[in-house]
C-alpha cells in the first residue's frame, strides 16, 4: 500500500512541475489603454526621458552620420542556429558580431553602404511600451529630416529599423574599410517584434542624405511622428 501512495505521490509531481516552470515567466494580463493627448516636442536633448502619457516613454540616446551599417538577413535575427556559423556569402565575411562581449560570433547579415555621395543620420533611441498591450512601434512610425539653406526648406524622407541588443551587442568591419559605420546591427523590416508591456524597444531613426547636406553647417532638423505624436531632434541649430 505503501509503495502504490508512493507510486500515485509521484506521478502527481511529475504532472504539476511543467506547470510550476511554466508560470515563472511574466504573465501579460494587459488592459485598456486611457486616451491621452498628443505630444509635441520640439528640441529633444540626448539622455533625457521623455513621457508620451499612457503610450511610451522615448528616449534619444545617441546621434551620428555613418556610412553604413549592418543588417540582418530575412529571417536570420533571433535565429540561435546561425550563432557561431560562418557565412560563405562574400557579401558577409567582413562583418564579425560580438554576442554577449564575445567578438568570435558571425552572423548573417549584409552591409547597408550610403555610397560615396551620400550618408546615413542616425538617431539611435530606446521607446519604452506604456501602453497595456503589446506594441509594434514601427506600424506608425516616421521620420522625415528638413534642411534650411538660404531661406529654402528641404524634405527627405527617412526610415527606422529595430534593434535586437539580446542577440547582438557590436559589430565590425574589416578588409580596410575606413569609413564610420554603425556599432549595432538592425533587424530586418520584416523580422520586426513588438515590445511587450513596459519593455523597452531599441530603433534607429535614420534618413539618408547627401553629402552637402551632411558637411554644411545650416540648421538640420529630425521630426520623428509615433502615431500622434511629433518629437523633434535638432541636428544643427
Amino acid at each position: 500500500m505503501k509503495k502504490w501512495i508512493a507510486l500515485v505521490l509521484s506521478l502527481m509531481l511529475l504532472v504539476a512541475m511543467p506547470a510550476m516552470a511554466e508560470d515563472l515567466g511574466v504573465q501579460v494580463i494587459g488592459g485598456d489603454d486611457a486616451p491621452a493627448e498628443p505630444l509635441s516636442l520640439d528640441d529633444m536633448q540626448l539622455g533625457q526621458i521623455y513621457e508620451i502619457e499612457g503610450y511610451a516613454k522615448v528616449i534619444p540616446q545617441s546621434f551620428n552620420f555613418y556610412d553604413s551599417f549592418a543588417q540582418y538577413n530575412e529571417g536570420a535575427a533571433g535565429n540561435n542556429e546561425m550563432k557561431g556559423r560562418w557565412v560563405s556569402d562574400a557579401r558577409q565575411n567582413e562583418i564579425l558580431a560580438g554576442v554577449d562581449g564575445n567578438p568570435g560570433m558571425y552572423m548573417q547579415m549584409a552591409w547597408n553602404d550610403s555610397g560615396t555621395s551620400a550618408d546615413f543620420a542616425w538617431l539611435a533611441m530606446d521607446v519604452i511600451n506604456a501602453k497595456k498591450q503589446d506594441f509594434n512601434f514601427l506600424e506608425e512610425a516616421t521620420v522625415s529630416v528638413f534642411f534650411e539653406d538660404n531661406g529654402d526648406e528641404y524634405e527627405y524622407a527617412g526610415w527606422v529599423r529595430q534593434m535586437n541588443f539580446d542577440f547582438n551587442q557590436a559589430v565590425f568591419r574589416f578588409g580596410g574599410y575606413d569609413q564610420a559605420y554603425a556599432p549595432t546591427a538592425v533587424v530586418a523590416p520584416v523580422d520586426v517584434s513588438p515590445v511587450g508591456m513596459l519593455y523597452t524597444g531599441n530603433y534607429v531613426f535614420g534618413c539618408t542624405l547627401p553629402n552637402m547636406v551632411v558637411e554644411s553647417k545650416a540648421p538640420l532638423r529630425m521630426v520623428i511622428k509615433l502615431g500622434e505624436n511629433e518629437l523633434t531632434y535638432n541636428i544643427r541649430k
